[in-house]
């Protein structure tokens, strides 16, 4: 899903919710798979970071979430440099 959704525009936000949702699977192998997929989509598409954040901190706010799961978008937040430019 991360290659379709780096190289195709098509249903980007469904793909992306996809992705993040993964981040949730009680299969911590999946979850941290996820992760790294999601990584990779922002080296290729910076211009994503915004997008990305704000579908994980929904993931976070979650009702019912694992603490597994709030880990990984956590660990994930934490790897994702921001700047001003990426706020607008």
């Amino acid at each position: 899903m991360s290659k379709l959704l780096t190289e195709n525009c098509e249903e980007e936000q469904f793909l992306l919710e996809n992705i993040v949702n993964k981040i949730g699977d009680p299969v911590p192998k999946i979850g941290s798979h996820a992760c790294h997929q999601l990584s990779r989509v922002l080296n290729q598409h910076t211009n994503m970071k915004t997008v990305v954040v704000q579908e994980v901190e929904r993931l976070i706010f979650r009702p019912n979430l694992s603490d597994r799961a709030k880990y990984y978008a956590l660990c994930f937040l934490n790897q994702v440099l921001l700047s001003h430019e990426d706020l607008h």
